[in-house]
C-alpha cells in the first residue's frame, strides 16, 4: 500500500478521532441528579472518606499492589497482538483494519463489567460502601492499561503513569477543568512519544489528590446509598456506568495518540 494514501487514511481517521474527544468535554456529569436527590442525607464527612480511600488505594496500586493488577494483563501477548494489527494497517492502509485494532481494544470490556457489577452490586446489598473501593479502583486501573497495551502503549514509568490518571480524570469531571486536563494529556503525550521538543513534566503524586478529589465527587451520592443494605444495589451499579466512561475515554485518547504517533511515522518515511 502507497505510504501517501496510508497517512491519508490515518488523517481522515484523526479527525473524526479528534472529534470524538472534543465530544467528551461536552457532557454532564452523571452523578450530579444522584447527588442532588441524597444530597441533605449524605454525612458531611463523608467526601473526606472516600477521597482518602481513594487516594490510598491509588498510592497502594501504584506502589506495592502493582503486581496485582500486573498479574490481570498479559502485557506482551497485548503488546504481540497490537504489533499484528499494527502492520496489517500499514499493509492494508484500510479502515477495515483500523477498526479491527479497535475491535480488540473493546474485548475485555464486557469482563471488566462483570467484575465491577458483581463487586459493586455485592457489595451494595450487604450495605458495605467503602470497602468496595480498592477493588472497584483496581478494575479501573487494568481496564485503562489494558486499553493502552491494546494500542501499544505500556504504562511502565511515571510519566505513563501520570498520563493514565490524567486520561481517568478527564472522565470523571466537567466543564473548564476537563478540557484543561484533555490539553494536559495531549500535550504529555506529544512529549512521551517525541512527537514534541518541549518536555513535560509529569508526577504521578501531582495527580493523585487530584484525582482522588474528582472520584469522590463522582461518587459521593452512590457510595452512600451503597451503604443502605438491598437499595445499596443502585449504588453499585453506578459503579459499571463510571467504568464504561473511563474506559470510553481511555479508548478514545489512547486511539488518538496511537493516530498522532503512526501519521508522525509514516510522514517522516515520505520525507526519507
Amino acid at each position: 500500500m502507497d505510504r501517501k494514501q496510508v497517512c491519508g487514511m490515518l488523517e481522515k481517521e484523526l479527525l473524526l478521532t479528534r472529534r470524538a474527544e472534543e465530544k467528551l468535554c461536552r457532557r454532564q456529569r452523571s452523578g450530579g441528579g444522584f447527588n442532588r436527590l441524597v444530597g441533605d442525607k449524605i454525612p458531611p464527612n463523608l467526601a473526606q472518606l472516600l477521597e482518602s480511600a481513594f487516594s490510598a488505594a491509588l498510592r497502594f496500586f501504584l506502589g506495592k499492589g502493582r503486581p496485582a493488577i500486573d498479574k490481570l494483563l498479559p502485557e506482551e501477548e497485548l503488546l504481540a497482538e497490537f504489533a499484528r494489527r499494527d502492520e496489517a494497517i500499514l499493509q492494508e492502509g484500510s479502515f477495515a483494519a483500523l477498526r479491527a485494532l479497535d475491535k480488540t481494544a473493546g474485548l475485555s470490556r464486557s469482563i471488566n463489567l462483570t467484575v465491577t457489577t458483581v463487586e459493586g452490586a455485592g457489595l451494595g446489598l450487604l450495605g458495605v460502601g467503602l470497602p468496595d473501593i480498592p477493588a472497584f479502583l483496581a478494575v479501573l486501573l487494568k481496564t485503562v492499561r489494558e486499553v493502552g497495551l491494546r494500542y501499544g502503549f505500556a504504562c511502565r514509568t511515571p510519566w505513563e503513569e501520570s498520563y493514565l490518571l490524567r486520561l481517568m480524570a478527564v472522565a470523571v469531571t466537567t466543564g473548564e477543568e476537563q478540557k484543561q486536563l484533555l490539553e494536559e494529556a495531549r500535550q504529555l503525550a506529544a512529549s512521551l512519544d517525541h512527537r514534541s521538543s518541549q518536555g513535560v513534566v509529569a508526577d504521578p503524586e501531582e495527580m493523585i489528590p487530584r484525582l482522588s478529589a474528582m472520584l469522590a465527587a463522582e461518587l459521593l451520592a452512590a457510595k452512600f446509598v451503597q451503604g443502605l443494605p438491598v437499595v445499596g444495589v443502585a449504588g453499585g451499579a453506578y459503579n459499571l456506568l463510571l467504568l464504561q466512561r473511563v474506559e470510553k475515554t481511555a479508548a478514545t485518547l489512547y486511539k488518538g495518540r496511537y493516530l498522532r504517533r503512526q501519521i508522525d511515522r509514516v510522514r517522516s518515511g515520505l520525507a526519507g
